[in-house]
């Protein structure tokens, strides 16, 4: 009896399941990202094992510039067909390399120009509030991204740059290496991609001001030193993994609301080759005078 009420469940699922995915697939086809991962995240936590809501979520994470949760989802229906001794079929494994790659044809067919990119418009699911900074190679807005509800420091190189043989031969392949940058006083890069109009870094927003907007204010000792012992535990930390910053300076130490100070821009300078991608300084610097450090 117990068997046969199962095969009952099962056999009425079964239907509601693929009905939820078609529409899942119907909303990414236009444009609906944020509701099919609605749809089927609850698909995926209940068997990650399923290819077809496993590829729909990683697609829409992705169109909604998540990718860190794209590729986490590819990593979790691997890890649990391992369980039963299985592995992901090739339409997984495509998926997650064209992921890897920033591939554009993933993306809705949006062109849009660089005079277009300004305040008010949204690229790749961050919404671009104000101009933070601007240098010779691009400019760094404060953005939204309101699949996750946080604000990021968005870098748009200039595509004079961004074009350049060298750029694009070494721009993905350089940026997942600091991307994979673990510490608690380097600023972390959330995403990366190249278009024809340019290129993009997401990074952690930090609105406490830079060092060098301190210059001038009074320093306790203990203050000094523990700015020291962060961005030095971050310069080892970075040089351990081969990555070389190349442009330390007071522009390029950021602070959080604690006084916390956390390095930026390393400018993907790895393993001794420098692309020089440092746009207005570091990310998320305020415009304001800052505080003497407690």
């Amino acid at each position: 009896m117990r068997s046969s009420r199962r095969s009952r469940s099962e056999a009425w699922s079964r239907p509601r399941v693929d009905a939820i995915e078609d529409r899942a697939e119907a909303l990414i086809a236009v444009g609906e990202d944020i509701a099919a991962v609605q749809d089927l995240e609850p698909l995926v936590r209940g068997d990650a094992t399923r290819e077809r809501p496993t590829s729909l979520l990683m697609l829409a994470f992705y169109r909604l510039g998540r990718q860190s949760d794209a590729l986490r989802t590819a990593r979790r229906h691997a890890r649990h067909l391992s369980q039963q001794g299985l592995e992901p079929s090739p339409r997984i494994g495509f998926l997650e390399e064209r992921i890897l790659i920033h591939d554009p044809t993933l993306l809705p067919e949006e062109t849009i120009t660089p005079e277009q990119i300004r305040p008010g418009r949204s690229i790749r699911g961050y919404e671009l509030r104000e101009e933070a900074g601007r240098g010779s190679v691009g400019v760094v807005y404060r953005a939204y991204q309101p699949a996750v509800g946080r604000e990021v420091a968005l870098k748009v190189i200039d595509p004079g740059v961004a074009g350049t043989p060298d750029f694009v031969r070494r721009f993905a392949e350089e940026a997942r290496v600091i991307a994979t940058l673990e510490h608690p006083h380097i600023v972390p890069l959330h995403d990366f991609w190249r278009e024809p109009n340019g290129a993009f870094l997401v990074m952690r927003w930090l609105d406490g001001g830079s060092l060098a907007d301190r210059f001038g204010n009074s320093w306790e000792p203990e203050a000094m030193a523990r700015v020291f012992d962060q961005i030095g535990s971050a310069l080892g930390y970075a040089h351990s993994r081969g990555v070389v910053h190349r442009d330390v300076k007071p522009a390029n130490v950021l602070f959080d609301a604690g006084g916390n100070a956390y390095l930026c821009d390393f400018g993907l300078a790895v393993t001794g080759i420098e692309l020089a991608l440092s746009v207005g300084g570091c990310t998320g610097r305020a415009n304001r005078p800052m505080p003497p450090p407690s």
